[in-house]
């Protein structure tokens, strides 16, 4: 992680997402106008500090046309800003209310980009163990738009030997039915 502070590469220009320990701003690198997404967690509460490390845990190990990439990470002694690739399309979830229902060809096509991504992850023993419309976001906006599975806080990367058993309930808790998570 760097220490030189991302004030001074990157202007602020909208928040774009807010979560119990983050928050997601659109910024522009200075030098070269491109945009990018910064998710900053506050990790003076153990949850916060539990949440950037898995999360950061799996993105430094990802590399996938599906999956949200990390451009590079800042730390300070409160917060850790994570400049991620920037997804514009808006979330799965909206998209579906917007439409009221989707094609069997273009649910497919969804879905196939959606697995394709989890399938990489599997083989790195990476498990999201938070897939829901809401962390499945469109790249733009046009309607051939690839699809990026974020919000990696709640991963589980398995180690070599380790026990692939998960045990520990957790997810959101409207994709929780009794007790078994979903996706």
């Amino acid at each position: 992680a760097h220490v030189l502070r991302h004030e001074y590469l990157y202007d602020i220009k909208a928040l774009i997402g807010r979560g119990s320990f983050s928050q997601v701003v659109r910024v522009e690198h200075r030098a070269t106008q491109q945009p990018y997404a910064i998710k900053m967690i506050e990790t003076k509460y153990r949850e916060g500090r539990e949440v950037c490390e898995s999360e950061l845990r799996v993105l430094r190990r990802v590399r996938h046309a599906n999956i949200i990439q990390l451009v590079e990470v800042f730390e300070t002694q409160e917060r850790v800003y994570m400049v991620m690739e920037l997804a514009t399309g808006g979330e799965l979830f909206d998209r579906f209310i917007a439409k009221g229902s989707f094609t069997e060809r273009y649910a497919t096509r969804v879905l196939q980009m959606v697995l394709d991504g989890v399938r990489y992850l599997h083989a790195l023993g990476i498990t999201h163990r938070d897939l829901k419309p809401e962390n499945l976001l469109y790249y733009h906006t046009g309607t051939d738009s690839k699809i990026i599975i974020t919000d990696f806080g709640l991963a589980s990367a398995r180690k070599k030997g380790d026990d692939c058993l998960m045990k520990t309930i957790c997810g959101t808790p409207e994709y929780i039915l009794s007790g078994r998570v979903l996706a």
